[in-house]
């Protein structure tokens, strides 16, 4: 969503253009964002701290008439981010039935402080329901958990496939009278042939056989004929389950004849599209906005 990057643009006024565009790159705006979705879409849920100067406590609302500068951008995910209170008026409130107050805690639970929505940028995972966020604490669910199942078994098919290669040539040695040798408690005998067969095999490359005794030594190979085809089948189920183009998801080639990959990157690229202007420039303009008001 940040690749082909963004410009703010102040309509005949290039000298607030330059002055908002060089205070994000001096906030690491960029980076903080990318990191704040990412969290988001793991843990369900991430917000980046504003830093903004108005004279208040961080739990008090934020004070947009008396910003005087916004310090630091700081990312926390949802393992850091406890609701405290709720809005709870239904006919006054914006975000009736939302988290009001956050507390934050750091990493080593040392420190805790209140913070008010209005001081943070709120980034979500999965579409979750109303119920399942009251649940999970205001919080959505992660977009991995739609998708558990399908990657699990993914990676069992693969695991598979490993095992299959280690056994894709099987040696087979065959004894005359094998069993015959067993029953009759021949069991030394057989053990120090097998030695030879491995000695001779280690040294000179080469089985030394009793022809007359009925050896025989074979390799036979495993079918790998439809392992191709299984293994494209789940990648494709693994492939629907991220809601993304095996092309971008594996990074591989469109296959088959005339094949271009021109739908699934349109398609990718209006789903990105859509999470730009839904999930994305909403936050970054109010971000542009409050560094606006401290001008």
């Amino acid at each position: 969503m940040l690749r082909q990057g963004y410009t703010v643009n102040v309509p005949d006024n290039t000298d607030a253009s330059s002055a908002i565009a060089q205070t994000l790159r001096t906030l690491s705006t960029n980076a903080k964002l990318v990191d704040a979705m990412i969290w988001g879409r793991l843990f369900g849920g991430s917000a980046i701290i504003i830093g903004a100067d108005d004279g208040r406590a961080a739990d008090e609302p934020l004070d947009e008439s008396a910003i005087r500068s916004i310090k630091f951008l700081h990312v926390v995910d949802r393992r850091s981010l406890w609701p405290e209170s709720l809005f709870d008026d239904p006919l006054n409130d914006e975000f009736f039935g939302e988290p009001e107050t956050y507390r934050v805690t750091t990493q080593t639970g040392g420190q805790n402080l209140l913070v008010h929505r209005s001081r943070l940028l709120l980034f979500g995972g999965a579409h979750t329901s109303a119920e399942e966020r009251q649940r999970l604490g205001g919080w959505d669910h992660s977009v991995l958990a739609a998708m558990y199942g399908a990657l699990r078994q993914f990676d069992n098919v693969w695991q598979a496939s490993e095992q299959l290669m280690s056994d894709a040539s099987q040696a087979v040695f065959k004894i005359q009278g094998l069993m015959s040798m067993i029953a009759g408690g021949q069991k030394d005998v057989l053990q120090t042939r097998m030695q030879l067969v491995d000695m001779s095999r280690s040294v000179a490359r080469a089985l030394l056989l009793d022809a007359e005794g009925g050896e025989e030594f074979e390799r036979t190979s495993s079918n790998f004929t439809d392992a191709q085809n299984m293994l494209d089948k789940f990648m494709l189920r693994l492939a629907s389950a991220a809601e993304m183009p095996v092309t971008i998801l594996m990074g591989r080639s469109p296959a088959g004849e005339n094949a271009t990959g021109e739908s699934d990157f349109r398609a990718w690229y209006d789903t990105i599209r859509t999470a730009q202007e839904n999930e994305l420039e909403p936050q970054l303009a109010r971000l542009v906005r409050l560094l606006m008001l401290t001008k």
